[in-house]
């Protein structure tokens, strides 16, 4: 909800970046894939915002939103009581490809 803040503040940049590399390698290391996929696009996201100098719009913003809301899905079904499902996790994915392929924010 601060991209524009994160982006000026390095420390908060790689406070991001680390969070999606975790979230990345903890969803491979268990096998979730679709997890590992929407966390690896935050964090090449996230370090492209910390290697360069790029002014946060509400196009960005919502870019950013809408890849947290589709991690928060995935990972909300997998604490749920019957789990995530790969069938389920693919039809997420699967919804969120068009933003996935524009989700470049240079």
């Amino acid at each position: 909800l601060e991209l524009s803040a994160v982006v000026e503040d390095q420390e908060r940049l790689n406070e991001m970046f680390r969070a999606a590399h975790s979230i990345k390698g903890g969803a491979a290391m268990l096998g979730y894939s679709s997890i590992q996929k929407i966390a690896h696009r935050l964090e090449d996201s996230f370090k492209i915002l910390r290697e360069n100098k790029i002014t946060t719009d509400q196009k960005l913003e919502s870019l950013f939103l809408k890849g947290y809301d589709v991690l928060q899905s995935l990972i909300e079904k997998l604490q749920g009581t019957f789990g995530l499902n790969p069938e389920e996790a693919n039809k997420i994915v699967e919804e969120a490809e068009p933003f996935l392929k524009n989700f470049k924010p240079i």
